[in-house]
């Protein structure tokens, strides 16, 4: 990460997908929320402070209230 800033790049964006356990259990992704939450870290301690997080809203059986709610919540 040390390596990408010092190469130039300036912000990073990260295809989380979502937050939550059992929506990335069910798009069978890898990654949990408390690694997200690590990534993050380590990209801030290199010195890349831009960093988005690629979400996905819409997913079945997750509507706008749920969604609201549940990211109301602290993240780890």
């Amino acid at each position: 990460m040390a390596a990408y800033r010092r190469a130039g790049v300036n912000r990073i964006s990260l295809g989380v997908q979502s937050m939550f356990g059992d929506e990335l259990r069910t798009l069978e992704r890898a990654h949990d929320a408390e690694a997200v939450v690590r990534r993050v870290e380590q990209l801030r301690q290199a010195g890349l402070d831009n960093v988005s997080l690629d979400l996905i809203y819409g997913l079945p059986g997750s509507s706008l209230e749920t969604w609201t709610r549940r990211s109301a919540g602290r993240w780890p």
